[in-house]
């Protein structure tokens, strides 16, 4: 699509964005937000973010239907908005290295990366000069020498894999692989991440949608490299419970109910 290239800016290249996935409702979010005022350069879902994000701030998240995982940064504020879709279709993982804060929305994208800094693209309508983060990395693939026996070792560096999710899904497959790489998992106490997580054991539950007690377990956790290292640990260990089979047997089963 034309203009389609990512990180998406607005106007003033304050506010920029970047998309793995889909916003279904963007067509109609973007005529409500011309209806007031805002000029869009490009017909793409990522720019609509951008927009929404300037009219709600950080509540944009209220108004969006589709599968997602994303990045605002407000150069104006100073501040990084990142957040994923509620069933987790998109699902999102961090890791802080050296102080530099690296995401992405595969497992597999933070390995054998470099951490680098977004880059201003110039378009035909506008070019957005320096005003761009300085201090965020966007991490897109793998590098291309990256070996498969170097992934266990790349995901292990990992602080914390979060699963925050209010909706009940039937199995937490994305908390055992998490598990199974030796990362520590925080999650919702929902469905079937709660039912692998055992709490205080191989993760860490909180109350679905109660972002005070996930940031205070972040914070705890933050602060206590041998309890994450216990929780990486024991995690580890219960992720081997799941051959492969009976990860595809869960699956399948989900599926069955789901397609009737």
């Amino acid at each position: 699509m034309p203009g389609g290239h990512q990180p998406v800016a607005n106007g003033d290249c304050t506010v920029w964005a970047v998309l793995d996935g889909q916003i279904y409702n963007h067509p109609e979010l973007r005529e409500r937000l011309r209806a007031e005022g805002h000029d869009f350069a490009t017909g793409t879902d990522t720019e609509v973010l951008v927009h929404a994000y300037e009219r709600y701030g950080e509540d944009l998240v209220h108004h969006l239907d589709g599968m997602f995982a994303f990045a605002i940064w407000d150069a104006r504020r100073g501040r990084l908005v990142v957040a994923r879709d509620r069933f987790g279709e998109k699902p999102l993982y961090y890791t802080d290295r050296g102080g530099q804060l690296t995401f992405a929305s595969e497992l597999t994208a933070l390995c054998g990366a470099t951490p680098g800094r977004w880059e201003a693209r110039r378009s035909t309508r506008r070019s957005c000069g320096t005003s761009r983060p300085n201090s965020v990395s966007m991490v897109g693939s793998t590098s291309e020498d990256s070996r498969k026996d170097d992934i266990a070792r790349e995901l292990a560096g990992l602080d914390v894999a979060v699963h925050a999710s209010v909706i009940p899904e039937p199995f937490g497959l994305v908390v055992v692989e998490a598990m199974a790489m030796g990362v520590p998992v925080v999650a919702a106490d929902a469905g079937g991440p709660a039912e692998v997580i055992r709490h205080g054991v191989s993760g860490l539950l909180y109350p679905p949608g109660d972002v005070h007690a996930l940031a205070a377990l972040l914070k705890g956790l933050a602060a206590d490299r041998e309890l994450r290292e216990r929780l990486a640990a024991a995690g580890h260990d219960q992720a081997r419970e799941y051959s492969p089979e009976a990860v595809a047997a869960q699956v399948r089963a989900v599926y069955e109910v789901a397609l009737g």
